[in-house]
Formats: C-alpha cells, sequence, structure tokens
C-alpha cells in the first residue's frame, strides 16, 4: 500500500522513524532534513530544545549549601 507524507510516496512499511524505526502514519510526524521521525520521543530529543526528552531532569542540579 502506497502512502504520501513529506511529498513523496512511501511503501507503507518503509515509512519508519529514522532514529527507532517504528512504522509512521502519513502526517502523524515530525521530519528533519525530509527525513521521518517521531513527534516524541525522538524528533524532540534529536532536535527539540533541551529538557523536553522525557527522562531529562526538568530542573538543573543545584550545588549543595
Amino acid at each position: 500500500e502506497r502512502v504520501t507524507s513529506l511529498g513523496k510516496d512511501w511503501h507503507r512499511p518503509c515509512l519508519k522513524c529514522e532514529k527507532c524505526g517504528k512504522t509512521l502514519t502519513s502526517g502523524s510526524h515530525a521530519e528533519h532534513e525530509g527525513k521521518p521521525y517521531c513527534n516524541h520521543p525522538c524528533y524532540a530529543a534529536m532536535f527539540g530544545p533541551k529538557g523536553t526528552h522525557p527522562t531529562a531532569p526538568t530542573q538543573p542540579p543545584t550545588a549543595p549549601t
């Protein structure tokens, strides 16, 4: 089955996240330099602002007093 995403046609099983390999659906993912990525966590972790990765601390560590 053919799907169109990022301005080109893909075989459905070939439309996968470049980082984790998860199969994606047309229009439900992010892209960087023409390559598809899961919106979360892959794209956010690789290209989003610092601190968007699910395992990233929400506050920077503080020095002991």
